[in-house]
């Protein structure tokens, strides 16, 4: 098989990494940032920390914390309103997946007029013109500062879309993620763990994807429940950041598959954050893919260090079971409303980059085995 791999977005990793944020943007040109970032990370202070270091290289913020869940459009455009009217030059985005995305939105539209909805990747195809972005996780789940693609809900359509932009620099550094709650760790950890997995069993692969979604699965299976049990044990936030970001460059190689367009159906119909569709979807994406690729399965089950007799799937439950992750019913969602998505879910793309067909029959009967099999 021919493969293409590539690393585009440069990544600044180590605990204390963010200290060096101003001489970074200062090297690229950036004299007033827009600092992106939710109501959470505003309480826990490290907006106001990362303001001061800004400042002390001379340069201007201006704030923005108004960050909505899932990163609806029009949030997206007065945000960039705002921006543009503020005169800002580069895009400083700090905090979890909507943080990051909304911030490669904004940078897309300081250098392209709102609406976003004209930049859709399904539209132009390409990576958009961008002011300077550098991105800042405080918690360790999406991978965007390392993914080619910012999503956005589109509120018109209720449906997923994404725009193009990589960050200029993304600044990895565990340290910022121990003030994330037990609750946050969980679910985007149980996200990387799916963006892992998924880009592993992708038909899509290529060596280095391969490389780095066994050794993020491996990480992720043995650091998880302890950062989620002790938030402060730096060890863990470390292997977990790291296997966070290798995910992330990962499937932005090889994709995500069909669990990932359940989990948007999830967020969009049934308000699930998407760490726990994820989550919810993950062990029926080991299950159904063993029919396809049972030595890759294997490779997972072995890089999650299940016990012998124990698989892939069962290993999964049973740590979702330990961090507390939901079910389905336990959400008060019925089983007949969660399988009626799966058309919605055949809307996604990412359907096209399962290792086995899916049709919406299909789908509905994935979205069954999510709802009966985990309690």
């Amino acid at each position: 098989m021919i493969s293409m791999y590539q690393q585009k977005a440069p990544v600044l990793f180590g605990c204390g990494a963010v200290e060096q944020l101003g001489d970074k943007a200062k090297d690229m040109g950036a004299k007033k940032a827009f600092l992106v970032y939710d109501e959470g990370v505003g309480k826990s202070g490290i907006a106001d920390r990362v303001a001061g270091i800004l400042a002390k290289a001379g340069i201007e913020t201006v704030a923005y914390d108004k960050v909505g869940f899932e990163a609806p459009d029009d949030a997206v455009n007065e945000g960039a309103e705002y921006a543009l009217a503020n005169g800002v030059d580069c895009v400083v985005g700090l905090g979890g997946g909507s943080c990051l995305d909304t911030s490669k939105f904004f940078a897309v539209l300081l250098k392209n007029p709102p609406p976003v909805d004209q930049y859709y990747a399904r539209i132009v195809q390409r990576h958009m013109p961008h002011a300077p972005i550098i991105l800042i996780p405080t918690c360790s789940g999406t991978g965007s500062e390392v993914t080619a693609h910012g999503v956005v809900h589109d509120t018109k359509t209720n449906k997923k879309e994404a725009v193009l932009c990589y960050s200029d620099l993304s600044i990895l550094d565990p340290e910022l993620c121990v003030t994330a709650p037990p609750k946050v760790t969980a679910f985007t950890g149980m996200d990387a763990m799916s963006h892992a997995v998924e880009a592993y069993v992708s038909n899509l692969p290529n060596p280095k994807s391969d490389l780095l979604a066994l050794d993020a699965i491996r990480r992720i299976a043995e650091n998880l429940e302890r950062a989620y049990k002790n938030g402060s044990d730096i060890d863990a936030r470390t292997e977990l950041a790291l296997g966070s970001n290798f995910a992330g460059t990962a499937f932005n190689d090889s994709s995500v598959i069909f669990g990932h367009a359940i989990a948007h159906a999830f967020g969009l119909e049934l308000d699930i954050p998407h760490g726990i569709g994820c989550a919810l979807v993950l062990p029926e994406v080991l299950a159904f893919s063993e029919k396809a690729i049972p030595e890759r399965i294997e490779n997972i089950r072995k890089a999650l260090g299940a016990a012998d007799g124990q698989s892939a799937a069962g290993f999964v439950r049973d740590l979702m079971r330990r961090i507390d992750i939901p079910s389905l019913a336990s959400m008060g969602h019925s089983r007949e409303k969660c399988i009626s998505l799966s058309e919605v879910a055949m809307y996604d793309w990412f359907v096209v980059r399962s290792p086995i067909p899916v049709d919406a029959g299909v789908m509905a009967e994935i979205i069954a085995a999510v709802y009966d099999n985990y309690k």
